[in-house]
């Protein structure tokens, strides 16, 4: 023992005592010995508590004592040193570090043309820079508020309950939460799962790490898929949007001149081919962000090229899928077939060969856009739409009423329904999609367009027992 230190008492516990030692201040302070018999080896604790030569003191210097030597038997149990903290604070700190070092070695993978590969524990896909984002962003605003009121943060990770963590639903949906307006909100189901499942990853952590033995099991909101619906487009929007996005590209034909005249031209035919591509496919948009959901030429399946009537399909791996899942394929109907002709033949024009991306600069542009660089979305070109058109979206108005590019794929889906006469499972199928969500979002039933459909084949009953009504009298 350092010669600082002066021996006290044995506690119960096997290799547990309690000694004193001086401090700077000339005071003495209580210290918890724990000798670990398969290290042979003594350890100290502090336990911030002042000395006094007393029974009293003594007693609490042990409680003291036994808590600390609780925890440290855990940790020597899981071979781990008997000095490592492993708050719920301190857990949740390195995991995120650990999060954020395999989301960088991904992204690093990515770009050099490989496969990411790093998981976090208990996860199904590699993670990515925008997930570790995303994961940040619902532990900041949601997950650890909950930890700090619940006094979660410096308790020992090993001692928080299945039944604590069960109430993280109840507190979010009794918390008050507003948005970029300031009026009041509910927490989405969807976003209080996403929470759930963080919680869940940051006891995998725990658990490979050997800090605990279990993983939380919490109930998940049913999603309320009815309130994810987006703004409805109809045949008569639909057939407005494709007037203003021609007449708006025709129009610039006569403002040619300058090279950014033409730039601009190019801009509006590709945002009036990108509303019939997804209007004549049901494709999944992409606003640019994840780069191996933008759509690319090689995207594009010919079948027979050259020979006949074509048939083209596009194969896309999207947000939805996992990782090594295969592709999935739509049908590219032949309306916008001319139109991806004549956009090959632009960029034929514009001394692009052989464009990577569909919607591609034609030349370089603002905010660094480069020439042969994909576009990552039409978002301005979409609203000015609607403003002209005399739908403009208000301001912070709900998903539900709010019109977007990705409402074309509704619109899609909604018209195979009712005029190409398939079923939602085959239009699910066909739209990499579940049959319960073309019904709830999706599937724009109107009973008055729906009459001859629902009236095909029903045969008065009373006509057709009339004679056997006659042979009976």
């Amino acid at each position: 023992m350092p010669e600082s230190f002066k021996f006290i008492e044995d506690c119960a516990e096997e290799g547990l005592s309690v000694c004193i030692r001086k401090h700077k201040s000339n005071k003495w302070y209580w210290q918890a010995r724990i000798y670990v018999k398969t290290e042979r080896k003594y350890y100290w604790k502090a336990l911030g508590l002042e000395y006094r030569d007393n029974p009293d003191s003594l007693v609490r210097a042990k409680r003291a004592a036994r808590r600390v030597y609780a925890e440290w038997i855990q940790r020597i149990q899981r071979k781990l040193k008997p000095n490592v903290k492993f708050t719920l604070e301190k857990v949740q700190e390195d995991f995120f570090k650990e999060m954020l070092w395999y989301a960088e070695s991904n992204e690093e993978n990515m770009a050099e043309g490989l496969e990411p590969r790093n998981k976090l524990r208990g996860a199904n896909n590699p993670i990515t820079m925008k997930r570790a984002e995303e994961l940040e962003a619902l532990h900041r605003i949601y997950v650890n508020p909950f930890f700090y009121s619940s006094k979660m943060l410096k308790k020992n990770i090993s001692t928080i309950t299945q039944r604590s963590l069960m109430r993280f639903p109840d507190y979010i949906n009794k918390g008050d939460y507003f948005d970029k307006a300031g009026n009041k909100r509910q927490v989405s189901p969807s976003t209080i799962t996403k929470c759930v499942t963080l919680i869940r990853l940051i006891w995998h952590y725990a658990l490979n790490e050997g800090f605990v033995d279990w993983i939380p099991v919490i109930d998940r909101p049913a999603p309320n898929i009815k309130r994810r619906k987006r703004g409805v487009i109809t045949e008569e929007i639909f057939t407005n949007m494709i007037v203003w996005a021609k007449n708006n590209y025709r129009t610039s034909f006569a403002q040619e001149g300058t090279r950014n005249s033409l730039y601009h031209r190019d801009l509006a035919f590709q945002f009036y081919v990108m509303l019939k591509f997804v209007s004549y496919s049901g494709f999944r948009p992409s606003a640019g962000a994840v780069e191996r959901t933008i759509p690319r030429w090689n995207d594009i399946i010919i079948k027979p090229r050259g020979r006949g009537a074509e048939q083209w399909y596009l194969t896309r791996t999207e947000k939805t899928q996992r990782f090594g899942d295969d592709a999935a394929l739509y049908r590219i109907q032949n309306p916008v077939i001319k139109d991806l002709k004549k956009l090959q033949k632009l960029y034929d024009e514009r001394r692009i060969w052989e464009p990577e991306y569909i919607f591609c600069h034609t030349h370089d542009g603002p905010s660094g856009a480069h020439k042969g660089s994909h576009i990552r979305g039409f978002r301005r070109q979409f609203e000015r739409m609607l403003t002209d058109i005399g739908i403009p979206n208000r301001p912070n108005a709900p998903q539900s009423e709010r019109l977007q590019m990705y409402g074309l794929r509704g619109y899609y889906i909604t018209m195979r329904l009712r005029f190409g006469k398939m079923t939602t499972e085959s239009i699910a199928k066909s739209c990499n999609t579940s049959r319960e969500m073309v019904e709830a979002i999706y599937q724009d039933w109107d009973l008055f367009e729906e009459k001859d459909s629902l009236d095909g084949g029903v045969i008065d009953i009373d006509d057709l027992i009339e004679d056997k009504l006659i042979e009976v009298a």
